[in-house]
């Protein structure tokens, strides 16, 4: 467990030591607040007491510990010609003061889910490298303790650290490769704010007011929590993990997680859009950036369905605005759930946020498919979304891999491929014409020579099929 660091100016100020003024643990030294934001500091004080807060040299703002709780809100911050400048924050009540120091103004971006987004950097293919690469100082992570609880929680044990050799070990990897991408590009200080538990449900993660919308949500409701195991417990890691941080301003969201929700991919397709509105919702930003990771290629044990799972994820991305998903089917390891691999995730998910939430002229992720139709002569048109660069075998020489086409009775079969910028056109050899058309749908479809746009996987895919496009055939030469 981390505990948060303070600097006292008088002995008895210690919260370890149980002192009447102290802050939540989100406000420790070596903390960045979100640029561009006005910058809400709470905590607790003796009931009734004054609170003064003051920014470096500045103003000071005066609250009242009303019941023994108080909140300041101080004036947004850029960064400033000198982007990795230090500040301090000191708070005072009565005989007590509270020192913030090293204090950095950049992106803080919430990082989220069960084992691949907590997995440690020191267990991460490039760690003896990136380790290498301290001290780093733009770079914070805050690493929140695992707390499964009944209610909502005003605090949860963590602290901020710097990104130093002895510290960086234990760092989120995709969380610390996400945030090292982003300061490389952006020139600021990143702070990752880490919050994950192994082996979660979604339901864990989600309000009981959201979860009451939502027949799995209401059933689990129902139920003694005292059946689940701590991280699956609904509504558990939300009040616990997520509630002690709602008022913080955020620059987005990175999300980790489906693998335990895997057995039912129609009720996820159902839950995840609704936890991303509910955490929009609860942070106040209801256009909060939110990318997540898709799947990776596994062979899960039976009753799992990773390519409905990856589906669900995939159709989020066009049910919720504002949203990106990181395809990584190709880094995975077919025998490992947690692949080591971490570094290409968090460049990807990085890669995502450059594009959609900074401007940056890259391209984020692949495009989707649009529609697919058929044509005259036993084809099927797989129109995708408009991109800069053409669609693309990994390898040129070889036939496009991973389609399948079937008819109404579900039965699916391979079919050969070909493409030409954006579109595919799929032909099919069976007697009934196709009314489906699906794209590595398998649990480990690395081996694919599979689709690609400048690096970047096309998600797999499963599509109707229609009638004939507007446009008329498309010459796949």
């Amino acid at each position: 467990m981390y505990y948060f660091r303070l600097i006292a100016f008088v002995v008895c100020s210690s919260y370890a030591q149980g002192a009447d003024l102290r802050v939540a643990s989100a406000f420790s030294s070596h903390m960045v607040v979100q640029e561009g934001e006005p910058i809400p500091i709470w905590g607790w004080a003796a009931a009734d007491e004054d609170v003064r807060v003051r920014w470096d040299d500045g103003d000071v703002l005066t609250t009242r510990a009303v019941g023994g709780e108080w909140m300041v809100e101080l004036p947004a911050r850029t960064c400033g010609e000198d982007a990795f400048s230090a500040h301090t924050i000191q708070i005072e009540s009565g005989s007590e003061a509270l020192e913030i120091e090293d204090v950095l103004v950049g992106e803080v971006w919430l990082a989220s889910g069960q084992s691949n987004m907590e997995w440690p950097l020191v267990m991460s293919n490039a760690f003896e490298a990136t380790q290498a690469l301290a001290p780093i100082l733009g770079l914070r992570v805050f690493t929140a303790a695992r707390i499964s609880a009944p209610e909502r929680m005003d605090n949860v044990e963590g602290s901020w650290k710097t990104f130093t050799a002895e510290n960086c070990g234990s760092f989120s990897a995709v969380g610390t490769y996400f945030g090292l991408e982003l300061l490389r590009a952006l020139n600021k200080p990143i702070g990752v704010l880490h919050t994950s538990w192994g082996g979660s449900r979604i339901e864990a993660w989600m309000s009981p007011e959201r979860l009451m919308e939502h027949a799995e949500g209401r059933s689990q409701l129902q139920l003694d929590p005292a059946t689940f195991p701590p991280n699956h417990k609904p509504s558990f890691l939300s009040n616990g993990m997520i509630a002690p941080f709602e008022g913080l301003p955020l620059a987005g969201c990175i999300w980790y997680q489906g693998e335990s929700n895997a057995e039912d991919p129609s009720a996820y397709g159902r839950l995840f859009p609704a936890m991303i509105q509910d955490w929009r919702a609860r942070f106040g930003q209801l256009a909060l950036p939110f990318y997540f990771v898709q799947l990776a290629n596994f062979t899960p044990q039976a009753g799992s369905d990773w390519p409905g799972l990856r589906e669900a994820q995939r159709k989020t991305v066009e049910l919720v605005p504002n949203t990106g998903m990181a395809v990584i089917f190709d880094v995975g390891d077919e025998h490992d759930i947690h692949p080591r691999n971490k570094k290409t995730v968090g460049s990807r998910l990085a890669r995502l946020a450059l594009s959609q939430t900074y401007g940056h002229d890259l391209m984020g992720a692949a495009p989707f498919p649009v529609a697919a139709a058929i044509l005259p002569e036993g084809v099927c048109s797989i129109q995708f979304e408009e991109v800069r660069s053409d669609l693309l075998p990994v390898n040129a020489l070889l036939e496009l891999g991973g389609f399948e086409l079937a008819g109404d009775d579900g039965i699916f079969v391979a079919a050969s491929a070909a493409v030409s910028g954006n579109t595919v056109l799929v032909t099919w050899t069976q007697a009934s014409v196709p009314s489906q058309v699906r794209y590595c749908w398998m649990d480990d479809p690395a081996g694919v020579n599979r689709l690609q746009v400048e690096g970047l996987p096309v998600s797999p895919f499963h599509l109707q099929i229609t009638g004939l496009p507007a446009e008329g055939p498309v010459d796949p030469k």
